[in-house]
């Protein structure tokens, strides 16, 4: 049973009136109370952040405890390689990948982050369905060398999902003047 469907069931078993009938759930990591954040593709992501720092979401099924200091920097390294693996034929490169806060649901861990995509010589076009493939080949490849690592936190792990997400009240906010009000 995948993450958010384990979310559904937990809702309308905590026998709020609310939560009855859930039945199509969803789960994001919030940056701003308030705030929503959109799954990007890499083509869009490359061609609007190249070489500037962007959002991330990383979920892992399976890892159901912190992670020690070598534990995320493994992890981190092994997203920048596998990730440069499956799009270095169209010449898209991840520099940096760094976990900022994680949180453990169930047996899944949540990961936030920021990545600094780079467009280097490559095909710089592809067809959304080709980096659609590449993404979920790297994202099954991830999952596979961390399980595979040794280290016995990632011996369960399934289910690797990688995002890169655009959060349009961090980018109001972080432009010159700009401000923003939450509101509950």
């Amino acid at each position: 049973m995948n993450f958010e469907k384990r979310i559904c069931k937990k809702l309308r078993a905590s026998g709020l009136t609310i939560f009855a009938q859930a039945k199509d759930c969803s789960f994001d990591i919030l940056e701003n109370p308030g705030s929503f954040s959109t799954r990007l593709s890499e083509k869009i992501v490359y061609d609007a952040q190249d070489a500037r720092p962007t959002d991330v979401e990383l979920s892992m099924v399976g890892v159901d405890k912190d992670l020690s200091a070598d534990e995320v920097k493994f992890m981190e390294s092994t997203i920048r390689d596998t990730h440069n693996n499956a799009f270095g034929k169209v010449g898209y490169a991840l520099t940096k990948f760094d976990a900022v806060s994680f949180v453990s649901v169930e047996g899944s861990l949540l990961v936030s982050g920021t990545a600094v995509p780079v467009i280097h010589k490559g095909e710089h076009n592809p067809e959304p369905s080709v980096t659609a493939s590449m993404h979920h080949a790297f994202e099954i490849v991830f999952c596979d060398k961390l399980k595979n690592s040794g280290m016995s936190v990632f011996a369960s792990v399934r289910d690797c999902a990688f995002n890169f997400v655009y959060n349009p009240v961090k980018e109001m906010t972080t432009k010159k003047g700009a401000s923003v009000v939450a509101s509950a």
